[in-house]
């Protein structure tokens, strides 16, 4: 696959002959930066270890990874996919998901989907730690536009402002181009809205 001829000038495991099928990553502070788990089949790793160039090297692996069909998975990933899938399952989220879908980016949707749980979790009472991990992975996955779109899932932006312009492109026959960049405004610029986080005073 061509993401192993890519992670080889990477990754340095002493023995590695480089079979990785599986990508596992974590973020702790006990395991090493790369480590080679279940004989060579699956790469493990730790986004606390990496610096941030090899951050920004790690970062287009991943989607180009599973594109070769690596199976790319984290920390408790099957419980984790098993409440997504159940959380995704309700009219709600069918609803917005369907809308959208093939009418943003492919990586806009997919950050989509990932706030949507996050937003859900919040809901269901979910603790700090969860929630603020939960919107780190959708930053460093998708950076400023991912910490928007979360943003302005949270706020619920997508069922209302955004879904009303796509809608207003079938009623007054805007262009795709238009709807488009009235979305990037909003999406990539962040404009129209300020967001408090947690962390700052009242005033």
């Amino acid at each position: 696959m061509a993401i192993l001829d890519k992670l080889k000038h990477l990754v340095k495991i002493e023995g590695n002959s480089f079979t990785f099928i599986n990508i596992k990553i974590n973020s702790d502070n006990t395991s090493e930066k790369f480590t080679s788990l279940n004989g060579g089949q699956t790469l493990g790793i730790n986004l606390n270890k990496l610096t941030t160039s090899e951050k920004d090297i790690i970062r287009p692996l991943i989607p180009q990874a599973v594109e070769d069909g690596a199976l790319l998975l984290e920390d408790k990933s099957k419980s984790r996919i098993e409440d997504i899938e159940s959380k995704e399952r309700t009219h709600d989220e069918q609803e917005i998901l369907a809308f959208f879908k093939g009418k943003i980016p492919p990586d806009d949707y997919t950050a989509l989907r990932a706030s949507l749980y996050l937003k859900k979790r919040f809901a269901d009472g979910a603790g700090k730690d969860e929630i603020s991990e939960l919107k780190r992975q959708i930053i460093w996955r998708y950076s400023k536009c991912g910490r928007n779109i979360s943003d302005l899932c949270s706020a619920g932006y997508f069922e209302t402002l955004i879904k009303t312009i796509f809608e207003e492109k079938e009623r007054s026959g805007y262009s795709e181009g238009d709807i488009l960049t009235t979305y990037n405004l909003i999406v990539e610029e962040g404009t129209l809205t300020v967001f408090v986080s947690t962390g700052m005073s009242s005033d």
